[in-house]
């Protein structure tokens, strides 16, 4: 079973134990490239404040959704059946599925009185050293470079011609990580249906992290493949984002990054008991 496939069957679950708020906003970036990281991101939110986060600049997904996807009708679909998007080939149908998953994985947190660790950093708790050879699973700028400026080995993987940037390898071929001892990946790599081929090719490291806020999700699939940190975000202030959204501005303190180890997780089955 793919990671894809657990996830939607425990967002199933959970619609079968709780009542899921209807959405009550669906953001769609703007076209125009905002010097803000923020700005790649769309949001589905829920009426009682739980809100989704999901990766809008992945090929052309951006450009169609601003055609092709009706917000107004959207917003009066379940959050459930939004969800179900995510099986969907199509690239703008599972986008908006996975952000209607994280809505509704952030909903079940609350309901369940489960908190993941608040962080401002964003490398999965990942730490480095001279010795490392890290593989790193969609390019992350200036990590890259810090680690190149510090003689830290650098596979990255990209969807890219095959070139050395920098000083580090960038490659398309995701055998590579299995040199790797430590492994950060994107979370679009959810989008693009590749997460399952590379965490098999990752299994050698001994620690693997998946980031970004499009990871909102339930982390038991990436656990259970041997990720060790699931990097998130979560919206403190539903109202004062919409507002910074509607102004073109960066999420600021109305979003918060977390992370959620392995080690510290209770599982599905224990915040399922909860609700």
């Amino acid at each position: 079973m793919s990671i894809s496939t657990e996830i939607l069957a425990m967002v199933e679950e959970v619609s079968r134990h709780i009542e899921i708020p209807p959405i009550r906003h669906l953001h769609i970036p703007p076209l125009k490239r905002n010097p803000s990281m923020d700005a790649e991101f769309g949001l589905i939110a829920l009426e009682d404040g739980s809100a989704g986060f999901f990766y809008a600049w992945l090929g052309d997904t951006l450009e169609r959704m601003r055609v092709e996807l009706d917000r107004d009708a959207l917003v009066h679909e379940s959050a459930f059946e939004l969800s179900t998007r995510f099986e969907s080939n199509d690239e703008v149908e599972r986008t908006v599925g996975l952000g209607a998953i994280n809505a509704i994985s952030q909903h079940m947190f609350r309901r369940a009185g489960y908190q993941p660790a608040l962080t401002t950093a964003s490398m999965g708790r990942l730490r480095f050293v001279p010795k490392d050879h890290v593989g790193m699973v969609g390019l992350f700028p200036s990590l890259a470079r810090r680690l190149a400026r510090d003689g830290i080995r650098l596979t990255v993987i990209e969807k890219k011609s095959d070139a050395v940037e920098d000083g580090f390898r960038v490659s398309l071929d995701p055998t590579e990580l299995e040199k790797c001892n430590k492994v950060l990946c994107t979370a679009s790599t959810l989008l693009n249906d590749t997460l399952d081929e590379i965490l098999t090719h990752s299994l050698a490291a001994e620690h693997i992290a998946l980031i970004g806020p499009t990871a909102s999700c339930l982390p038991d699939p990436m656990f259970a493949r041997g990720v060790d940190v699931v990097g998130g975000s979560v919206v403190l202030d539903l109202d004062a984002l919409l507002e910074r959204l509607c102004r073109n501005e960066p999420w600021g303190p109305s979003v918060c990054k977390y992370t959620i180890a392995r080690s510290e997780y209770p599982g599905f089955a224990a915040l399922l008991s909860r609700l």
